[in-house]
C-alpha cells in the first residue's frame, strides 16, 4: 500500500474491503465492473465504486492535503489483488486465534 498509509489505515481499508467481498459473494465478483472514469474539461474523473467511498471519504478526512485519487489508485491496485486479499485474511484469522479467550465451554 502507499507508503504514507498507516497500519491503522491499512486495515480500515482491509475491513472496507472484506466487508465488500462478503456482501459481492466474492472477491472476483466485487472488482468485475472495475472502475468508471470520464474525460471533463481535460482532466479524468473517476467514478469510484459505492462500496469503496468510505476509504475515500476516510482518506479525504485524514490525509485532505494529499490528493486522494492518488491515494485511491495506489490502493485499488493493492486490494484487487487476490493474492493480497487471501494474506489478510490469514493474518486476521492468525490474529484471532492468537487473542481467543478460552472459557470453560470451550473445554
Amino acid at each position: 500500500m502507499h507508503a504514507d498509509l498507516l497500519p491503522q489505515d491499512i486495515q480500515f481499508i482491509w475491513d472496507t474491503v472484506h466487508q465488500a467481498v462478503e456482501e459481492a459473494g466474492s472477491h472476483n465478483q466485487l472488482f468485475s465492473n472495475g472502475v468508471e472514469m470520464f474525460e471533463d474539461n481535460g482532466r479524468f474523473k473517476v467514478v469510484w465504486p459505492d462500496w469503496l467511498k468510505p476509504v475515500q471519504a476516510y482518506l479525504t478526512d485524514k490525509y485532505s492535503n494529499q490528493p486522494t485519487d492518488a491515494l485511491m489508485f495506489s490502493i485499488i491496485r493493492e486490494i484487487m489483488s487476490e493474492h493480497k486479499y487471501s494474506a489478510f485474511l490469514k493474518k486476521q484469522d492468525s490474529y484471532r486465534a492468537s487473542t481467543k479467550t478460552v472459557t470453560y465451554a470451550d473445554c
